[in-house]
């Protein structure tokens, strides 16, 4: 009951988790987009500049700029809290991983102690060879055999867990580097508003 619980809840985080990235790469869209109208906008204000004297058209670029300026600082703000959401959901994912894991080890360590118990005075050819009969000689063979194997699976689940783990671990680590960007841009950004809010303000006192 208590690994169905688990899987339920791994299962809610992974769909979670996909939704924001999704939203992540939406966001990061539109900010590229309006980062692209900024660029014109400056362009134009170039143009201006250089060719003539046109204050009330200077303002209307400011102002469209800082407009746009300000989309751009919202949309990292949302990216930054979506991004959150992730790193939150992908820390459930691996708490989940290392409880099964966790599980999986002492199932396997119990299975393993209690093999070890059971025959560690004979060996296999001794445990076969002391059968009552041919027939339950035949079931021990069957049984050494499917033992190793689920052995061997046992094994591989758990080395199969453990790389997932640390997979999730190197994306959380990326998603957190992110995070860390975005903040900076946020700053570059609110930086370059306060500029142009400066600039719009000169203008608006020339004109």
């Amino acid at each position: 009951m208590r690994l169905i619980h688990l899987l339920i809840c791994l299962l809610l985080a992974g769909s979670v988790w996909g939704q924001q990235s999704a939203r992540v790469r939406e966001l990061e869209k539109q900010r590229k987009e309006t980062l692209e109208e900024i660029r014109k906008t400056g362009e134009l204000l170039k143009q201006t500049q250089a060719t003539e004297k046109d204050v009330t058209r200077r303002l209307k670029l400011i102002s469209q700029q800082i407009l746009s300026r300000k989309k751009v600082i919202s949309l990292l703000n949302q990216e930054m809290e979506a991004i959150n959401i992730q790193i939150t959901d992908m820390g459930k994912q691996i708490r989940v991983l290392e409880n099964q894991l966790q599980q999986k080890k002492e199932s396997y360590g119990k299975s393993v102690r209690s093999m070890y118990r059971r025959h560690a005075s004979q060996d296999k050819l001794l445990f076969i060879l002391s059968a009552e009969s041919f027939g339950q000689s035949l079931r021990r063979m069957r049984y050494l055999r499917e033992y190793a194997q689920w052995q061997k699976r046992q094994a591989t689940d758990i080395i199969s867990r453990q790389s997932e783990i640390n997979r999730q671990q190197l994306e959380l680590k990326k998603t957190r580097e992110e995070k860390t960007r975005l903040l900076a841009s946020r700053e570059e950004e609110q930086h370059k508003l306060q500029v142009e809010e400066k600039s719009q303000k000169d203008e608006i006192a020339q004109l």
